[in-house]
């Protein structure tokens, strides 16, 4: 169950980055106008946290909690918490709100690194290999949808026709590549019917 839940968040949080970062430009407009247009290049940087915040969480709440290795949660989050205070102090003087995201994706970064360490013996990261590499083709073919569509469309008509057809491409290349974690869902899916 453990290894479902670590595979959910990497097969959706994976390409969730890619479109957030290609799409941040749209995104900016759409939700904060055009005059926070500055913001991108800080938008694309923060998606990471699509992916790295929830891989945090789960080492904490699936594993750290129900083996009572909270104090793992403590050193992790405390490193992370200097890293990202001393990198503040020396990046926002000259990159502003950019060093500043700088120094929260690196400690959640430096936090996921530290939570690995710990949960080595808990999970088997090796095995997920196959599966990343799927999800990172998959969010390639999403990032070359929405890059192909913004040399004819705009705004909210370019995100949802992105969202629209990179999602369905995106789990057809999952069950091209015979993804484990997407023919499980799919059995699921039959199954329940079938019942």
């Amino acid at each position: 169950m453990k290894i479902f839940q670590e595979k959910s968040i990497l097969m959706l949080g994976i390409p969730a980055v890619f479109g957030s970062a290609v799409l941040a430009p749209q995104i900016i407009e759409i939700f904060s106008g055009s005059s926070f247009s500055d913001a991108v290049s800080t938008a694309r940087l923060l998606s990471a946290r699509i992916l790295l915040s929830p891989l945090n969480t789960f080492a904490v709440v699936n594993l750290f909690i129900p083996i009572g290795h909270e104090k793992n949660n403590l050193y992790t989050t405390g490193i992370a918490a200097v890293m990202n205070f001393l990198m503040n102090l020396l990046l926002i003087p000259n990159l502003q709100e950019y060093g500043a995201a700088i120094a929260t994706v690196v400690a959640e970064i430096v936090e996921l690194v530290c939570n690995l360490y710990f949960v080595k013996g808990l999970l088997k990261i090796r095995k997920l290999k196959n599966n990343i590499r799927n999800y990172l083709l998959g969010s390639v073919l999403i990032v070359g949808v929405c890059m192909f569509f913004s040399q004819y469309l705009i705004g909210v008509l370019l995100l949802s026709v992105c969202v629209v057809i990179s999602v369905p491409l995106y789990f057809v290349v999952l069950w091209f590549f015979k993804d484990d974690m997407m023919t499980d869902i799919v059995y699921r899916i039959v199954r329940v019917k079938i019942k």
